[in-house]
């Protein structure tokens, strides 16, 4: 069984609403970037384009823990099985997915999304 990382086009989300997986994972102390240079911060693996290590999981848990966002995934069984995500606190338009994997990709996009708008509102 394998980690699901999450799209290049979902990590610079993440890091535009403050996400440096380095900093809250032991796991991006040092990497080596396609220049063969170690880097220490999330920002030069995106800019390098080099791969992604950050799972859904791990982006999960920062939504949870930095901005009280809990992405869910919820199994509909009719015919077939399809999945949907919710996000405690935030009425999102509801869509079908084939899979847990991209349910929760497009949840934790949706909950990034929303962080500026949860700020926004707070002020």
């Amino acid at each position: 069984m394998e980690e699901t990382y999450i799209t290049f086009e979902t990590s610079k989300l993440a890091l535009e609403k403050g996400f440096n997986g380095y900093q809250y994972s032991s796991f991006y102390a040092n990497y080596y970037n396609c220049d063969g240079s170690v880097g220490n911060s999330l920002w030069q693996h995106l800019e390098n384009k080099s791969p992604r290590y950050v799972t859904q999981s791990l982006l999960q848990k920062w939504l949870r823990e930095k901005h009280n966002l809990i992405v869910s995934i919820i199994p509909r069984f009719f015919t077939t099985v399809f999945y949907e995500y919710r996000i405690l606190g935030i009425e999102v338009e509801v869509n079908s997915y084939d899979s847990y994997e991209d349910a929760l990709e497009n949840g934790l996009k949706c909950a990034l999304e929303n962080i500026k708008n949860l700020n926004t509102d707070a002020e």
